[in-house]
C-alpha cells in the first residue's frame, strides 16, 4: 500500500491539552505508525505540518502535502477532548472506501488499550476528510481530559493497533532496524557542509529518532529558529563521520546525525569555504550547479507549483507550458510518470523547470 500519515495540528497551532497533550502524543503515534508500516514493506509519506501559525494555514498545508501523492489511504491522527472517554474514527461518509479500515482501527485501539469503542462516525465538515483526494480517515485515539483514558494510554500500543487495523493483520511492535555501519573509505566526504533543505531533522542515529530542539548543541539551537529540532536552510555543519545505507548518506555533526542525501534528493552539499557561520546559499547553489540538467519524473503524477514549497499554489493545466501540457494526460496540472524536464535551479528540496517548481524527490537524473 501507499499511505499518507500525519499528526494533527502544529507546533505553533497546538491541539487539545489536559492530562495529555494532543500534539506531543499524536506525534509519538504518527512516528510509530510510519515506522511499523515501512517495516512491513509499505510506502509511507509523512504529511505532518509543524509550522502552521493558525488552524487554516495548518490544515491547508497538511492537505497540500497529502494531495501531492496518489495514495491508497490518508490517515490523520488526533486525540480528543470534551470530557468523554474512548476512541472513535471519522470518515467523510458511509460510502467512504476507508470505512473498513476505520472500523478495524476503532476496534483494535479499544481492545488494545482497554477503552470504550465509540465506533466509526461520519463528518462532511472536517477539512482533511473533505479536501483530500484519496480515501481518508481521522483517528481520535482517546480523550486528553479523561483520567481513565490517561491511565490506559500508550502511544506505541495505539500505533500498533492503528497499523493492524489498516493492514488487517498482526504486526510486531518492536522493529529491528539495523544501524548502518560507518564507511571507512569516505574520508574525502568529511568536512563542512551547507544545508540546502528548508529544514533538516537531527537524529540520534542514522534513520533513528529525532533528538528534538533540546538535544541540539548550543550552536545547533541557534540555527533552529522555529525550535522543531531541525537545522535551518543555509546552516553550515561539520561532518566528522559518514554512514551509508543503500542510496542514503548520513553525516554526523556536533548535534547528531543528519541525512545528507536520500535517494536522488540532496539535503546538504559539501562546502569547503573557511567560514563556519550561517551565510547565504550562494555556495550551495554553485555546489549544486553540476546537478542541473535533464531529469525524469518518477511519480505517477507530479504537481507543479508557483514557488519552491508546498505552501505555494498548485498550477492548473492551462498554466503549464505547451510541452508540459502534452505530458499531462488527465489535464490536472500534474506531469505524468516518465516526463523529462530541464532543471535550471534548485531551492532546497524543490527544482525549477519551465512550467514552475516541482518537488525534487520525484526526479531522477538522466
Amino acid at each position: 500500500m501507499i499511505i499518507n500519515v500525519h499528526g494533527g495540528h502544529s507546533l505553533k497551532c497546538r491541539g487539545a491539552s489536559g492530562l495529555l497533550d494532543e500534539v506531543n502524543e499524536d506525534r509519538k503515534v504518527k512516528n510509530k505508525v510510519i515506522e511499523l508500516l515501512r517495516a512491513n514493506g509499505h510506502t509511507v509519506y509523512d504529511c505532518t505540518d509543524d509550522n502552521g501559525k493558525d488552524q487554516n494555514s495548518n490544515l491547508k498545508a497538511i492537505v497540500n502535502k497529502c494531495n501531492d501523492h496518489k495514495v491508497d489511504l490518508d490517515v490523520s491522527i488526533h486525540l480528543n477532548a470534551g470530557g468523554g472517554t474512548g476512541t472513535e474514527v471519522y470518515i467523510y461518509s458511509d460510502s467512504s472506501k476507508a470505512k473498513d479500515e476505520a472500523t478495524r482501527i476503532a476496534e483494535k485501539i479499544s481492545n488494545t488499550l482497554g477503552i470504550r469503542n465509540r465506533g466509526v462516525k461520519t463528518s462532511t465538515k472536517l477539512y482533511v476528510l473533505k479536501k483530500t483526494k484519496s480515501p481518508a480517515l481521522l483517528v481520535e485515539c482517546c480523550f486528553v481530559d479523561n483520567a481513565i483514558d490517561k491511565v490506559k494510554w500508550n502511544a506505541d500500543k495505539c500505533a500498533k493497533a492503528i497499523v493492524e487495523g489498516i493492514l488487517n493483520k498482526s504486526v510486531n511492535e518492536h522493529v529491528e532496524t539495523p544501524t548502518p555501519k560507518p564507511q571507512t573509505n569516505t574520508s574525502n566526504a568529511l568536512g563542512t557542509y551547507m544545508i540546502t533543505a528548508s529544514d533538516l531533522i537531527v537524529r540520534s542515529t542514522p534513520a533513528g529518532s529525532a533528538v528534538g530542539h533540546r538535544g541540539l548543541s548550543a550552536d545547533g539551537k541557534a540555527h533552529d529558529k522555529d525550535g522543531d529540532g531541525a537545522l535551518d536552510k543555509g546552516t553550515r555543519i561539520t561532518v566528522s563521520q559518514i554512514s551509508v545505507s543503500g542510496n542514503d548518506i548520513w553525516g554526523k555533526c556536533p548535534s547528531g546525525w543528519v541525512c545528507l542525501k536520500k535517494g536522488n534528493s540532496v539535503y546538504a552539499v559539501k562546502d569547503d569555504s573557511s567560514s563556519a557561520s550561517t551565510g547565504s546559499s550562494s555556495n550551495a547553489n554553485s555546489a549544486t550547479s553540476k546537478a542541473l540538467g535533464t531529469y525524469e519524473v518518477t511519480a505517477s503524477d507530479l504537481s507543479v507549483r508557483t514557488g519552491p514549497g508546498a505552501n505555494y499554489r498548485r498550477k492548473t493545466y492551462e498554466e503549464l507550458t505547451k510541452n508540459a501540457k502534452a505530458h499531462d494526460y488527465d489535464k490536472d496540472g500534474c506531469l505524468n510518470y516518465g516526463t523529462r524536464v530541464t532543471v535550471s535551479k534548485f531551492d532546497g528540496d524543490w527544482a525549477k523547470i519551465p512550467s514552475g517548481w516541482v518537488t525534487r524527490k520525484y526526479l531522477k537524473k538522466v
